[in-house]
């Protein structure tokens, strides 16, 4: 099956995502130069939702990205893992960074140069997370509440 990609939106605001416009579809992370964004994904109505997400970027981009659920509360939350590479060491220094899986509804990453991440809702509560990001930060991405 082939889905359009969807462009997201790059300027300082919450972009709420819906199934229907994103969901099984890739979503592309524009440049946002100095932009704090967040996407926030629906509350999944059962499992198997799936998204997707990429950067578009043409080189490392200095903003602020947020992907988190729609609860307020950390009742729908992560669980899983992604692999953070940053390449401001000269050793290019990888680490996994780890959601709590009990609380966890925000991941945050900086700088951005690349990534390919993927969401796939377990239940109505509950998000798998799993993928990469490559950016010149390191202590920079963190799965957290919000």
């Amino acid at each position: 099956m082939e889905a359009t990609p969807v462009v997201l939106a790059s300027a300082n605001e919450t972009t709420d995502l819906t199934y229907a416009a994103n969901g099984g579809r890739t979503n592309i992370i524009p440049a946002a130069a100095g932009n704090s964004k967040v996407y926030t994904l629906p509350t999944p109505t059962a499992a198997g939702e799936y998204y997707h997400f990429i950067s578009g970027n043409k080189a490392a981009d200095n903003n602020v990205i947020h992907i988190g659920t729609k609860t307020t509360d950390n009742s729908v939350y992560f669980i899983g893992s992604i692999m953070q590479h940053d390449t401001a060491q000269t050793g290019a220094t990888s680490v996994a960074i780890f959601a709590d899986g009990d609380s966890n509804d925000m991941l945050q990453f900086d700088d951005l140069e690349a990534c390919d991440l993927h969401f796939l809702s377990k239940s109505i509560t509950e998000w798998y997370v799993w993928g990469w990001i490559s950016s010149v930060h390191d202590a920079a991405t963190a799965f957290g509440d919000s």
